[in-house]
């Protein structure tokens, strides 16, 4: 019979500083090490020796370490690891804090300051190597646990109407904030979306360019009309009704993912993935005559028939970026309609159903060119083969968060461009979210003799995805 051990008196305390140490860095939870804390003198020291290099190790187990970032909150400017412990016991309280936040529009103060971490997370993601050599993100981590617990993106009710003097739209910040972190939705298993308000946005991606622009002046983006299409398509992707089921049979290497490296502001526009999934919708004519005809009041009454994304369908798409120098044909027709030769983007001139077009002159074109990157693609939706051509340009930073781009894209049937300018074409015009792994935009038919506000248009929604599984390959594809 085994003779049974009897536990040591001393505990923890015939243990090394940094053992104990060590042990307390397994603790996951926060309030979990408080309690330890409280088990004995060895473990309390070990948590709160005058170096802190408990909560220096603590904050780099947790979130990315940002270079120089001890300087941050002390006004001696020293490398003391106080600082680090002082800023982890902050951004953890905000974070749990959050949790029991409404975040519907954003305006509070008590809101801000969670969308302000946020943004730093954000920003700050991909700083640092971890001790296997792989670049990864703990701020990624903290991303999607605070999307997980708090009803940042996950709500459990509609928002009520807006009391006087209080605004009807959501924050441009905190519109920023969902768009990123609708990311880590699609990483969430078994996640029931439910996505309350759906006849606004409905209302929104419906509506036309010239009544809902995607960019407010000189490369501002419209974030508020991006959100409604980004709740419109949760619905469909991750309801838990599952209305678009080919979506949910897909690998997880072939659903949106979050991005892969730190964001950087762009002073030229960057290639992206090669590989491309996505689902557009649309309304029958004479719904979508309907939809823009309803008074505000009449929110709520109605949901309309939408069709394509019901009907199960996910298109594949695969781009090929041109090098500096190399030439693509674009028909003035076709920029008559996405104004892709120009460097700024006054929104006004662009959807003006009155305005005249003006071509661009060669320097235009060649400053243009000198920032943006050309694309020529192929794809097949349902079981129609397309041919795109597009540009990507940079634009400024979104509410401090850098890494967007504008893409106009042409999609045609006919490879001769000559004859394709006088066919059904389908503009495309969308923002590629910072980290260049998901867009959303929207499309409107070319051949219809009407102007913006009266043409077919649409929502639509490209995410980067991998040919094959990664996990067996060595190196994913770009």
């Amino acid at each position: 019979m085994a003779q049974q051990l009897a536990p040591s008196p001393e505990g923890f305390n015939g243990l090394s500083l940094e053992l104990c140490q060590m042990i307390a860095l397994e603790v996951e939870h926060d309030k979990d090490i408080c309690a330890l804390r409280l088990v004995c003198r060895m473990i309390r020291d070990a948590i709160d020796d005058t170096e802190h290099s408990f909560w220096r190790s603590r904050f780099r187990q947790r979130y990315d370490f940002l270079p120089g970032l001890e300087f941050r909150s002390l006004a001696d400017q020293q490398r003391k690891n106080e600082c680090l412990a002082l800023q982890y016991q902050i951004q953890s309280w905000i974070l749990r804090r959050g949790t029991y936040y409404d975040f519907f529009t954003g305006d509070s103060r008590r809101e801000r300051r969670v969308v302000f971490l946020l943004t730093d997370l954000i920003n700050e993601s991909f700083y640092g190597i971890d001790a296997t050599g792989r670049n990864r993100s703990n701020n990624q981590d903290r991303l999607l646990e605070f999307v997980q617990d708090s009803r940042l993106l996950i709500q459990d009710r509609r928002p009520s109407d807006p009391r006087r003097f209080e605004p009807n739209f959501v924050h441009p910040g905190l519109a920023a904030v969902k768009l990123m972190c609708a990311h880590f939705l699609f990483c969430i298993e078994g996640l029931d979306d439910k996505v309350f308000a759906l006849d606004e946005a409905q209302y929104a991606v419906y509506r036309s360019a010239v009544n809902e622009p995607m960019f407010y002046d000189d490369h501002q983006v419209n974030t508020n009309w991006l959100l409604q299409c980004m709740n419109f398509f949760r619905h469909y992707l991750l309801g838990a009704d599952k209305l678009c089921t080919t979506f949910d049979e897909l690998p997880a290497y072939q659903k949106p993912s979050p991005w892969t490296e730190r964001l950087r502001d762009l002073q030229y526009s960057i290639p992206l993935s090669k590989h491309w999934k996505g689902t557009w919708a649309r309304l029958s004519d004479e719904e979508l005559d309907d939809i823009r005809g309803l008074e505000p009041c009449e929110m709520g009454r109605y949901i309309f028939d939408d069709l394509n994304i019901t009907e199960d369908k996910i298109l594949d798409l695969e781009l090929n970026f041109l090098v500096p120098g190399e030439g693509m044909e674009w028909p003035t027709e076709w920029d008559k309609e996405l104004i892709s030769c120009v460097d700024t983007l006054d929104p006004w001139s662009v959807y003006d159903p009155h305005r005249r077009y003006v071509s661009p002159t060669p320097n235009q074109i060649l400053n243009v060119e000198s920032k943006s990157v050309r694309f020529v693609g192929k794809g097949l939706d349902d079981e129609d083969r397309f041919f795109t051509r597009g540009w990507l340009t940079p634009l400024s930073r979104q509410s401090y968060i850098p890494g967007w781009q504008r893409m106009t894209m042409m999609r045609h049937t006919n490879t001769d461009l000559a004859a394709s300018v006088h066919e059904e074409n389908h503009a495309y015009e969308g923002v590629v979210l910072p980290g260049g792994r998901m867009i959303i935009g929207r499309w409107w038919s070319t051949n219809e003799n009407e102007y913006y506000s009266r043409k077919s248009c649409g929502p639509f929604i490209l995410w980067a995805v991998e040919p094959t599984d990664p996990k067996a390959t060595d190196t994913p594809s770009k």
